[in-house]
């Protein structure tokens, strides 16, 4: 999907329902051309800090946690992921767009 590169050495697949993410490659790209890795993602992944990953972009959950429907709990646990399949399954297309203005890259 999208800009998520697929040769990786995992038997996990980008997209799959909340997965750690071991890759260290490239998945994205800022809007400062920097590439954002797996690794990278990997760094975000507290309440000061939360980055998701949906359909091969990285967003940035952190100022939306305590807005978040379902609480801030949730997000929480898909932090430094690949929630994509979660995602779809529970969101609105309004939903969809809000995640937009979330964008890293």
């Amino acid at each position: 999907m999208g800009n998520c590169f697929s040769s990786d050495t995992s038997t996990e697949t980008p997209g799959s329902t909340s997965r750690p993410v071991t890759e260290v490659r490239p998945i994205n790209t800022m809007a400062t051309g920097k590439p954002i890795t797996w690794a990278e993602v990997k760094k975000h992944t507290t309440e000061k800090d939360c980055w998701i990953v949906v359909g091969g972009k990285v967003f940035d959950a952190t100022n939306f946690l305590n807005s978040h429907p379902g609480g801030s709990r949730i997000i929480l646990s898909n932090a430094g992921k690949d929630c994509t399949t979660d995602f779809e399954a529970f969101h609105s297309d309004s939903a969809r767009k809000q995640l937009q203005t979330l964008l890293v890259g």
